[in-house]
């Protein structure tokens, strides 16, 4: 699909409409990405004036009030507010700022990060907290790159609202509904510099090994405070790890690959070991891999078996996707009411 700027600003105004509606009912998104962003052809026809964005993957929205699990939270790393990756609560403002990382990926047709080098998710992490950002196409016009940076602003009492950014877009697209005797000088430079931006061509191919931080996953806010704190020094320090949870390390380590070649059967391994030390996490993600036959045959029934023991542990994964295999009957019979009785549980 050959996408223009009129186009791409009218499926982000249907985006940031659907955001809107989630906000007005008093709840927070807290995963959102491009990935959760469905075109659907409402009329079968395939023009692109019939394509609009729905919001879809509630499972991890809440009430505004809702109070999250200290120290873990889950989602895609480079859509992540700094301030949630620091162990704030999730508000509105973190929707806004994924929405501002949405606004550069439609601006350069790639991941964002893509081209960035850092040593793991803690290290990128950091340099975000830091005040990295991703960057935009050399031609989007300069009004939509200032807008999509305050949506990122490090503070987030300084994003704009959902309604603000509806306004903006709403604006924005509806100046080609005019002829040009018709719009202001300010409006026809816009309006230009929107056409001119229909030149950037994307020449980036996305490799599989790269599409790892693109993934939903744990995330711990306190190795993120303890790599921001050393992120001077390019090293991590010995003790921003317990000695128990060294295998559990290991594992993560050994799956994506950081600081040597990755090596699935051996990442199962040490998570295997971290879950023998009644490690939470380890066990959690012995299931995960049960689940998606990393280092091991899948088997959805050992993958639910691990989840529920580590959700009886309290962990915070192990409960949302012990609540999820009962949704959906993965590796156990389907069953909605405890479904609902899991999901409930902060």
């Amino acid at each position: 699909m050959n996408l223009t700027w009129v186009h791409k600003l009218k499926l982000l105004f249907s985006a940031a409409h659907n955001l809107s509606k989630i906000h007005n009912m008093g709840y927070v998104h807290k995963n959102l990405h491009s990935c959760n962003m469905l075109l659907i052809d409402t009329d079968n026809t395939s023009a692109t004036t019939d394509i609009k964005v729905y919001i879809s993957d509630f499972g991890l929205s809440n009430r505004i009030e809702y109070k999250t699990s200290e120290g873990e939270i889950f989602g895609v790393l480079p859509y992540i507010a700094p301030e949630i990756l620091l162990g704030h609560e999730y508000t509105t403002a973190a929707d806004i700022y994924s929405f501002g990382v949405i606004l550069t990926e439609v601006s350069t047709g790639i991941p964002p990060y893509y081209n960035i080098k850092y040593v793991d998710d803690n290290d990128l992490a950091a340099k975000i907290c830091n005040g990295l950002r991703p960057g935009f196409d050399k031609l989007t016009p300069n009004i939509y790159t200032k807008f999509a940076k305050k949506c990122m602003d490090e503070d987030p009492t300084k994003r704009p609202s959902v309604g603000e950014i509806c306004q903006n877009l709403f604006n924005w697209y509806h100046i080609f509904d005019f002829d040009q005797e018709c719009l202001k000088d300010e409006e026809l430079e816009i309006r230009k510099a929107f056409w001119k931006a229909n030149k950037t061509v994307i020449l980036y191919p996305i490799d599989r090994d790269h599409r790892l931080i693109y993934t939903s996953k744990v995330i711990n806010t306190k190795m993120i405070s303890k790599a921001l704190k050393m992120l001077s020094g390019g090293i991590y320090a010995s003790d921003t790890i317990t000695l128990d949870d060294i295998p559990l390390w290991q594992g993560y380590r050994y799956e994506y690959g950081i600081g040597g070649e990755k090596d699935e059967n051996k990442a199962f391994i040490h998570y295997q070991i971290s879950a023998n030390m009644n490690n939470s996490n380890g066990i959690y993600q012995v299931g995960y891999c049960h689940y998606l036959g990393i280092g091991v045959e899948i088997d959805t029934e050992k993958a639910f078996e691990h989840y529920l023991k580590s959700a009886q542990m309290e962990n915070s994964m192990g409960i949302f996707k012990t609540a999820i295999c009962y949704k959906y009957g993965i590796g156990v019979k389907q069953n909605d009411d405890i479904f609902k009785e899991w999901i409930k549980n902060p």
